[in-house]
C-alpha cells in the first residue's frame, strides 16, 4: 500500500501496517488493540454517503479529532497515478493529467502536517485532522447540504459521548444516553483537552 503525505512525501506500507503522521510514524503494535481496531476498521452507521445523479460520489464520518473520507477509485489506479492535493481549506483529487474529481472547500480547516491520504483496495481514504479537536462538521465540502437540526444534535451527542470516553478512560460510555439539545463538544466545559 502506498501512501503519500500531505507535504508530498511518499512511503510504503507493509505486513505491519504503520500509522502516524509526518512527525513520527509509530508501528501498529505499540498501539493499543482497540485504538487499532477503531481506526482501521470504523462503524459504517456513522458514515455519511454523498449521492449526486444516483451515484456516490463519497463517503464520509467523524471523530472528536479525525474526519475521514472515503473515495472509490477509478479503475485499477495506483497511487502515483492520482494527484491528491489537501490544503487547510479544501481539497483537489484527480487522475493525473485529467480535470479534478473533487475540487472543492471544506466546510471547516484541516491541520494538513497531521493529515494523509491512502489508496487500499481500490478506495482512496483521506484522513483529515481538524483544526479545532471536538468541532462537530455540518458538512463536509462547502456547498454540500448541511445537516438539519436532528441530524446534527444526534452528531454531537455522538461526538460528546466520544469525548467524555476519552477524557474518563475508566468508566464506559456505551449504554449511555443524552438528551435535549447538546451543545457542541469543542465548546463543552472548556472545550476538548489537549492531551486526550
Amino acid at each position: 500500500t502506498w501512501r503519500r503525505l500531505s507535504g508530498g512525501r511518499v512511503f510504503a506500507t507493509w505486513r505491519r501496517r504503520r500509522v502516524g503522521t509526518t512527525r513520527g510514524l509509530r508501528s501498529s503494535s505499540e498501539r493499543s488493540a482497540a485504538t487499532m481496531a477503531d481506526e482501521v476498521a470504523p462503524e459504517e452507521r456513522n458514515r455519511h454517503v454523498v449521492h449526486v445523479g444516483g451515484k456516490e460520489v463519497y463517503a464520509w464520518e467523524q471523530t472528536v479529532d479525525d474526519v475521514n473520507v472515503y473515495v472509490r477509485a477509478p479503475g485499477r489506479c495506483r497511487a502515483k497515478e492520482l494527484d491528491v492535493e489537501l490544503r487547510k481549506d479544501g481539497i483537489r483529487l484527480a487522475l493525473r493529467g485529467n480535470t479534478p474529481y473533487l475540487d472543492h472547500r471544506w466546510s471547516e480547516p484541516i491541520r494538513t502536517s497531521e493529515s494523509c491520504w491512502t489508496l487500499e483496495d481500490g478506495v482512496i481514504t483521506l484522513a483529515l485532522a481538524k483544526r479545532e479537536r471536538g468541532k462537530t462538521w455540518k458538512r463536509l465540502l462547502v456547498g454540500q447540504e448541511e445537516f438539519d437540526p436532528v441530524q446534527e444534535n444526534e452528531e454531537r451527542k455522538r461526538l460528546m459521548l466520544e469525548r467524555f470516553q476519552k477524557e474518563n478512560p475508566g468508566f464506559d460510555f456505551s449504554g449511555a444516553e443524552l438528551t435535549g439539545c447538546c451543545p457542541d463538544a469543542s465548546q463543552f466545559m472548556g472545550g476538548v483537552a489537549s492531551g486526550t
